[in-house]
């Protein structure tokens, strides 16, 4: 899986490169969340906007890291979902657990340190 990140203000942007997760690559994304938490970043915007597909042993690591996020007081925002992977986590309810914002921009401010 390929990764990227940037740093605004204190939130830290996760971008995915590659055009699916699953379970070949959800390790990798577990790994690089626990970096980030292990170095004191724990607000994290995840950015969909290059993933068109999703599957479910993705989705769990995302709710296993989100639950390890949200137990040193971060939070996980998703950002830019296409309309095939935004009905994945309408049919899992997902989108109860996660907070889903169209922007960088809504998201940054969601963390309200902008």
């Amino acid at each position: 899986m390929k990764l990227s990140t940037t740093t605004q203000n204190e939130i830290t942007i996760l971008f995915f490169e590659d055009r699916s997760s699953d379970l070949e690559k959800v390790e990798k994304f577990k790994s690089t969340i626990k970096d980030l938490i292990d170095n004191g970043k724990t607000k994290i915007i995840l950015d969909f906007s290059s993933v068109d597909f999703v599957d479910s042993s993705f989705l769990g690591g995302l709710v296993v890291m989100q639950k390890r996020v949200l137990s040193v007081h971060g939070d996980i925002k998703i950002v830019k979902l296409k309309p095939a992977v935004r009905l994945v986590f309408e049919l899992t309810r997902l989108y109860k657990v996660f907070e889903i914002l169209d922007t960088q921009e809504d998201a940054l401010h969601s963390f309200n340190l902008v």
